[in-house]
């Protein structure tokens, strides 16, 4: 770690310091003086500009994506050299001289200062925009990332005592009984194979083809798995990386009406392909055993908003919104599996105390459930799941069968998308 950083400590208030110019009397003083090996790597660049994610943090952490930000926006040129003396008079300034100066393109101009060196590559100019969409985004790795959501009023479990009016409603579903986890349909040796091939699951991926299976059973949703959320306005500013969970349930484009779907697409379309589920508002997030456990919360805030945002406006399409001072129904689920350990989450939008958003998200958990206890703790952790994921697509049925009844009783024969007489509006 560079001399610069020693003193920087996790908890630091303080925000990256603007991108600054480097002092010519320090320059000139120590003109071959060495740099880190970091600020080596970043070399600066004239078309960068500062990325406004860490200037708009209420609290910076000291991780690898900090300092590089803070070594982009503190790195300088190498020093000009010290220009030497010319020997010639002041006063010489005759006519042939200047013209026998000038036949080969006159006196060099390498040594005024501030004159660019020849040897450097001339600067290429692009579009700004292009520069802006190259910068890496946040991901759930960052600590900044929860921090980024956080600001932007995505909040975790247990931050406000706010719960959905329907959680009885939902708890109760959960609960309910299924046929096909019986003794006689669902055997013991099914909770051993479970315990067996656990151990072995480091990738995530290892989860989704050896243990999901087991968990989800044989079902008919229509699902999109590691599908990159690209086509979904963000949440924020745009400064995090696009939602891409292991796994989430939609509904088909063609269930919902065409100039709906035009409407709403840059909240409930993750792609613009007529085959990707729209709508999302079940999710699954695995982790493997050699995984960070802190992903797991991360990245259900971010689907669990994503979702939440999706059937708000899908609901509310045709009339106002229904959301309180307090919130109202949930109608989004998140499941998040790690080491063995199920967690069901719902997300509750509520009335946002800030003038600068429309809603305030706040993520409210239903059960957890520990798969490797015990036999008994194995079915009741399935059944939620299954019974959540059920639930979640009859939220997702009634929300498209309601915006289709709005957009026929607006239609007008023969008319565009402007026949529509009122469009979804977040208060």
């Amino acid at each position: 770690m560079s001399p610069r950083h020693k003193n920087r400590s996790p908890g630091t208030e303080s925000g990256i310091p603007p991108a600054r110019k480097a002092d010519p009397q320090r320059a000139s003083s120590s003109p071959r003086q060495t740099i880190s090996k970091r600020s080596q790597s970043i070399s600066p660049n004239p078309l960068w500009e500062p990325n406004p994610l860490w200037d708009n943090l209420s609290r910076q952490w000291l991780t690898r994506s900090t300092l590089e930000e803070f070594d982009r926006r503190t790195a300088t040129r190498a020093p000009l050299k010290r220009p030497k003396r010319s020997g010639r008079k002041k006063d010489c300034s005759d006519q042939p001289q200047l013209q026998r100066l000038g036949r080969r393109g006159g006196p060099s101009l390498r040594d005024i200062r501030g004159y660019p060196d020849p040897r450097q590559k001339p600067r290429r100019f692009c579009n700004m925009e292009q520069v802006k969409k190259s910068r890496k985004r946040l991901t759930a790795y960052d600590p900044a990332f929860e921090q980024h959501l956080l600001d932007n009023h995505i909040f975790p479990v247990h931050y406000k005592l706010v719960k959905p009016s329907n959680l009885e409603e939902i708890n109760t579903r959960l609960a309910q009984r299924r046929g096909s986890l019986s003794p006689e349909l669902f055997p013991r040796t099914i909770f051993e194979d479970f315990n067996r091939k656990l151990p072995g699951c480091n990738r995530g991926a290892d989860v989704m083809s050896d243990l999901v299976p087991i968990i989800a059973g044989n079902s008919t949703f229509h699902s999109g798995r590691r599908y990159r959320f690209s086509n979904l306005a963000s949440l924020t500013d745009g400064t995090i990386a696009d939602p891409e969970p292991d796994l989430y349930d939609g509904s088909l484009p063609t269930e919902l009406d065409a100039r709906v779907r035009k409407e709403l697409e840059a909240h409930i379309a993750p792609s613009k392909t007529m085959t990707t589920p729209l709508a999302p508002n079940f999710f699954l997030s695995v982790i493997g055993m050699q995984g960070l456990a802190v992903l797991r919360t991360r990245q259900a805030l971010h689907y669990a908003a994503i979702g939440a945002r999706a059937m708000n406006t899908l609901r509310s399409y045709g009339g106002s919104n229904s959301i309180g001072d307090d919130g109202g129904d949930a109608h989004v689920i998140i499941t998040t599996f790690y080491a063995g350990e199920l967690s069901i989450y719902t997300m509750l939008p509520v009335k946002s105390t800030s003038l600068e958003r429309d809603m305030d998200f706040h993520l409210v958990l239903l059960e957890t459930a520990h798969l490797m206890d015990s036999f008994q703790s194995f079915v009741a952790g399935i059944k939620a799941f299954r019974n959540a994921r059920e639930w979640a697509r009859e939220q997702r049925d009634q929300a498209i069968a309601r915006a289709n009844e709005k957009a026929a009783d607006h239609r007008v024969p023969n008319a565009g998308i402007s026949a529509i007489a009122t469009t979804p509006t977040a208060d």
